[in-house]
C-alpha cells in the first residue's frame, strides 16, 4: 500500500481515470497530447518510456484498445500508482507496466515508442526539495531516451516524443541518422503567443525527407480550449 498522499483525478472527459501522488510530477495536458499524436495503428506494440504513474499509456489504451502496451517507470510509487490505475480503468489486458530505468530496458520490436520524458536534465536545473522530481530526472539525458527508443523500434517503427520547443535542434541532432521522416508538430498555448512545446514523430532507420505541421493552438484568448484541442484533450481524438 502507498503510504503517500494521492490525488484523484480525470482525462479524456472522465473516461480515464488517474490517482497520482499529491507531491510530484502530475499529469497534465502534454501528457494527453503526446498520446493524440501517437498514429491510429490497429494492435501496435507500443511502449511508454518513463511512463510515470500512467496516464500516457491509459489515455492510449483508451483510444487504441487493442494495443500491447508496455509502461517503464522508475519510481516505484509512481510504478505502483500506474499498476493500480490501469485495475481502476479496466485495462489490465494488454496493459503492464515495469518498475525499471529505461536505460535498463532492452525489449526490440515495438512498432511505436512514446515518450514525455523530464524536461530538465541533471546539472541544468537546481535541486528540488522534492526527491521525486529529482529521481524522476535522475542521471537519464536527453541521448539516453532517444538511444533508448531507437534500440526498442523495430526497423521503420515510431518514435513520438513530446518536448520544449527550445530543445528542437538537440533532439534532431540526437537523432542523428537514426532516424528520419521527422514531423514538427508545434503546440501554441494561444494564437500570437511563441511556441513552447513541440511533438516530434520520426521513423526509425528511415531517409524521407522532415516536415512542420501547421502546429495546434491550445487556448483561445479568453482562456477557453480552442475546438481542436478540446477533441483532442477531451474526445480522444488523434492529433494529426
Amino acid at each position: 500500500m502507498l503510504s503517500k498522499n494521492t490525488l484523484d483525478h480525470t482525462l479524456l472527459n472522465g473516461h480515464v481515470k488517474i490517482k497520482q501522488l499529491e507531491h510530484g510530477f502530475h499529469v497534465a495536458i502534454d501528457t494527453v497530447l503526446a498520446a493524440a499524436a501517437v498514429p491510429n495503428q490497429s494492435k501496435a506494440k507500443i511502449a511508454d518510456l518513463g511512463a510515470g504513474v500512467g496516464g500516457l499509456s491509459l489515455c492510449l489504451k483508451y483510444r487504441l484498445p487493442d494495443a500491447d502496451i508496455t509502461g517503464i517507470e522508475i519510481q516505484p510509487d509512481y510504478h505502483a500508482l500506474a499498476e493500480q490505475n490501469a485495475i481502476e480503468n479496466g485495462f489490465e489486458k494488454g496493459l503492464r507496466f515495469l518498475c525499471q530505468d529505461i536505460k535498463d530496458f532492452k525489449e526490440i520490436g515495438y512498432d511505436i515508442v512514446v515518450t514525455n520524458p523530464p524536461f530538465l536534465e541533471e546539472g541544468s536545473f537546481i535541486t528540488s526539495p522534492d526527491s521525486a522530481k529529482n529521481t524522476a530526472i535522475g542521471d537519464t539525458h536527453l541521448d539516453d531516451w532517444i538511444h533508448v527508443a531507437n534500440r526498442a523500434l523495430k526497423p521503420g517503427g515510431t518514435l513520438v516524443m513530446i518536448h520544449r520547443a527550445d530543445y528542437l535542434q538537440r533532439i534532431i541532432l540526437a537523432m542523428g541518422t537514426k532516424f528520419g521522416g521527422i514531423e514538427v508538430i508545434p503546440l501554441y498555448p494561444k494564437e500570437g503567443v511563441a511556441c513552447k512545446r513541440v511533438i516530434i514523430r520520426a521513423l526509425k532507420g528511415k531517409k524521407s525527407s522532415s516536415k512542420i505541421h501547421p502546429g495546434l493552438i491550445i487556448h483561445k484568448q479568453d482562456g477557453g480550449y480552442t475546438e481542436k484541442a478540446q477533441a483532442l484533450l477531451r474526445d480522444g481524438q488523434a492529433l494529426v
